[in-house]
């Protein structure tokens, strides 16, 4: 049955790209069906959903709709998508291009480091992308940037720096193996610092980010405007946000709807042109899935994957073994709520019992979470599919946020196992 589960997940994905057809809708139906006839009480076969009830089944199902990832969608979009409609964004991304002299093979690395420094100064990898992520798409689409290599910038500049000490995922990481007797220090950050540097470097070469700049002719001395007074209004909430994230270590979806509002009460833009920016089908396709993947972990899918690795742990391999664990975690459960608190101490109690260092199997650990989570299953690949524009096809660039989180993974345990990754 868990064999199952998983490859009902990879037909919805399957069937929703060879048809064009939303994917969490598709896994909406899916977990539907594997709910109410697949899964049946446990009393009856020994196996899976022990509910018996048709209430108690739909409960499990409805379960898997996250209501944060969905308010931190909503609230996110709809304030940048009033920063979009009254061209406060468009302004501010000719000011960026003014600032590297019209060069766009720099702007992939100023989004990079823009990221980098938001994350590392408090929010951390998630809050960190729901700021960053509507600025890369803007600059992506007025720029003529291809916008998957945008997303894929901020997302690596917001993990390299997203486990520093004060950000709240890093304080998850050090507390949990001070627990068990760990000193991670620095080298968690540094470890998350070499790690995605790295990543956005092998992009950047992979994307030719160099080569932006042929045939340019953007005069950035004439495309640079004057911000009017809604501008900078605007600009002013959107920097009270993110305060209030940073330093209020408020919820961002909460504090974005709060600021979006607060616009539109002084006529930033009207309520249909704000409505009209937030991405609904992406919404919809992100929360969507996440009911189908709570299915697959509730039936044992994922356990299904992480226990069939366990044979295969030895003194050599146990690191990478430990990095894709969290990976697959991370897939359907919160890097930081779940994965971390769950494997650190499984880490720790795997390293006594083998005679090995638990600081290599924790940054594997922490390395496997945060490669998966730009898959757009995850808080972060949603927050990146959700800032990208209308005219962009939300279904193909799902599918390159899931290869790449898949790709990034197993290339990272491959470094991991020929000990070219970790520092320790």
């Amino acid at each position: 049955m868990e064999l199952t589960v998983l490859l009902v997940l990879c037909l919805v994905i399957f069937i929703a790209y060879k048809r064009n057809i939303n994917t969490g809708l598709l896994g909406i139906v899916a977990a539907f069906v594997l709910g109410f006839f697949i899964l049946v009480p446990a009393g009856k076969t020994g196996l899976m959903v022990p509910i018996s009830s048709v209430a108690g089944k739909a409960k499990l199902i409805i379960s898997g709709w996250s209501s944060s990832m969905f308010l931190t969608l909503l609230g996110v979009t709809f304030l940048f998508g009033i920063a979009k409609v009254n061209r406060t964004l468009e302004i501010l991304t000719k000011k960026i291009v003014f600032l590297v002299n019209g060069k766009k093979s720099l702007l992939p690395i100023v989004v990079f480091l823009i990221a980098f420094v938001v994350s590392a100064i408090g929010p951390g990898p998630v809050n960190g992308m729901a700021i960053v992520a509507p600025i890369a798409a803007q600059i992506a689409d007025s720029e003529g940037l291809n916008p998957f290599f945008m997303m894929i910038a901020s997302y690596a500049g917001n993990l390299a720096g997203g486990l520093a000490p004060i950000t709240p995922s890093g304080f998850v990481a050090s507390s949990y193996a001070q627990k068990g007797g760990v000193d991670l220090g620095y080298n968690l950050l540094l470890n998350m610092f070499i790690a995605f540097t790295l990543t956005f470097i092998v992009t950047y070469i992979l994307m030719k980010g160099w080569k932006a700049d042929e045939g340019c002719e953007v005069k950035p001395q004439q495309t640079v405007e004057k911000m009017n007074a809604v501008n900078w209004f605007t600009l002013g909430v959107i920097a009270l946000v993110i305060m209030a994230v940073i330093f209020g270590n408020y919820n961002i979806g909460l504090c974005a709807l709060t600021g979006a509002v607060l616009l539109m009460l002084f006529g930033a833009a009207t309520e249909k042109e704000a409505l009209g920016q937030i991405p609904w089908g992406t919404i919809l396709m992100v929360c969507g899935m996440g009911v189908l993947v709570n299915i697959v972990g509730y039936a044992g899918g994922i356990k299904y994957l992480t226990d069939a690795l366990t044979p295969y742990i030895n003194e050599t391999t146990a690191a990478p073994i430990m990095l894709l664990s969290g990976a697959l975690m991370s897939a359907v459960a919160s890097a930081s709520g779940v994965v971390m608190p769950t494997l650190i101490p499984v880490a720790i109690q795997l390293g006594s019992n083998l005679g090995l260092d638990p600081k290599p199997l924790i940054y594997g650990i922490v390395l496997g979470a945060h490669f998966s989570c730009v898959s757009p299953f995850s808080t972060v690949g949603g927050l990146a599919l959700g800032a990208l524009g209308n005219n962009v096809d939300k279904q193909k660039m799902f599918l390159y946020f899931l290869q790449f989180a898949i790709g990034s993974t197993v290339v990272g345990a491959i470094l991991v196992y020929f000990k070219l990754l970790l520092y320790f």
